[in-house]
């Protein structure tokens, strides 16, 4: 359950970033995170810093598509983590 947290407007992309951090999985989303990697990011820390610039690189940042006939697919396979 995310926490309502007013003023700051990126809540939803810190809990999935959070929470692929802690259950060490891939983070699914078409956000590509570059405003996360600036220290001028409110919300963001060094670990959360850390965690994105080597996402990337481990296939855990997992962007996605809907088809033409409405089905989610995910533009890379599921990885072991």
């Amino acid at each position: 359950q995310a926490p309502v947290v007013d003023g700051h407007r990126d809540v939803d992309d810190l809990i999935g970033i959070r929470l692929a951090m802690m259950y060490k999985c891939q983070l699914v989303d078409n956000d590509n995170y570059r405003d996360w990697m600036g220290e001028d990011k409110t919300l963001s820390s060094p670990e959360i810093r850390e965690w994105l610039g080597s996402a990337v690189d481990k296939g855990l940042k997992v962007g996605f598509i809907f088809d033409c006939h409405g089905r989610f697919c995910p533009l890379k396979d599921p990885v072991k983590v």
